[in-house]
């Protein structure tokens, strides 16, 4: 493959199910066709296609990039959302950002039901992760409302946190309030030294796939395509551009482009796949694990046998036969 001038780290597939409809299958072929050496998914709160895409994308030489967008409350209001793109480094990135998306379902959940993380949870779950700020993140929240003394604290807090991982992401795909809200996060990056990357937050594959994607979208929301209460969220523009088209979009600001290659080579993250992992029980000491659960086994089934006798027409000697087959416990 070609050297890149862009690689997408923000994309939503099929498995997005409130938002997406890109199939992983086709988007591996069209990252390949476009000579892109890698590639990132960041579904809604969930990693549902990870395994499928990493398979399928390291067998066509594409590298994986594993990630997804979460909504992050900060602050006591869990409705009050914002969201975040996490992207993953390492393995320890990996084990963060499945801690967040489990206890964003079993904790996190607010009034609409919707899984939603706690900014407190990242002080120990942000290791091996990188963030991206973008076009709904609290900062941009906050710009948009005129508030842009809140905006840069808490920018700077979270640069804090983060330091040389976090970056301010931008789109430029004609959606209202975009362009105001670039020429803020241009400041504050000068301001504040936070890089900035060049994203155009995909939810399907080409653009002729728009009108389908909103059907899945109103299926979602519960509406019509021709409702003119819903929300119209999306554009055409949020389909999988090749580096061309993103080299052209941003040609005043290369360095968005480029930002978007060194994250990719700061993402080396390979899943073990055919391996058990078994966990590690704790055991008396002096006792081995098999030693531990022979005597657990010996127990278990004298408690049964206490409760309940032997099973119909068998002897202890029926026992202890089984587990000379098995090879297992010794029950003498």
């Amino acid at each position: 493959m070609t050297q890149p001038n862009f690689i997408h780290l923000r994309l939503h597939t099929e498995f997005s199910l409130e938002d997406g409809t890109v199939r992983i299958k086709q988007l591996i072929d069209r990252a390949v066709e476009y000579g892109m050496p890698a590639v990132a998914v960041t579904d809604w709160c969930n990693l549902f296609g990870w395994v499928k895409f990493y398979k399928q994308a390291v067998a066509a030489g594409v590298k994986p990039i594993c990630g997804a967008d979460l909504l992050v409350v900060y602050g006591d209001k869990s409705d009050e959302v914002s969201v975040a793109t996490f992207l993953v480094q390492n393995h320890r990135g990996y084990l963060n950002l499945c801690q967040l998306i489990s206890k964003s379902f079993l904790d996190g959940r607010n009034s609409q039901g919707r899984p939603v993380i706690h900014a407190s949870w990242l002080s120990r779950h942000h290791e091996g992760l990188i963030v991206m700020f973008g076009h709904d993140s609290f900062v941009a929240q906050k710009l948009s409302e005129g508030n842009a003394s809140l905006a840069e604290s808490h920018l700077k807090e979270q640069k804090a946190l983060w330091g040389d991982r976090l970056y301010l992401a931008i789109a430029r795909l004609g959606r209202e309030g975009e362009a105001a809200i670039e020429r803020q996060f241009l400041g504050l990056a000068v301001a504040q030294a936070v890089p900035i990357v060049a994203t155009n937050d995909v939810r399907f594959l080409d653009a002729s796939d728009f009108l389908a994607h909103e059907a899945r979208v109103c299926i979602h929301q519960g509406r019509l395509l021709d409702d003119k209460r819903r929300n119209r969220a999306y554009v055409e523009e949020q389909y999988f551009k090749p580096p061309e088209e993103m080299e052209s979009l941003f040609g005043d600001l290369s360095v968005a482009l480029q930002n978007s290659i060194e994250i990719a080579k700061r993402c080396n993250f390979e899943l073990s796949l055919g391996e058990y992992a078994l966990p590690a029980f704790p055991v008396p000491e002096a006792k081995s694990e098999a030693v531990y659960l022979e005597e657990k086994a010996r127990d278990g089934l004298a408690k049964r046998l206490s409760r309940h006798g032997l099973g119909p027409n068998l002897e202890m000697a029926d026992y202890e036969d089984r587990k000379r087959r098995l090879g297992v416990i010794d029950f003498s």
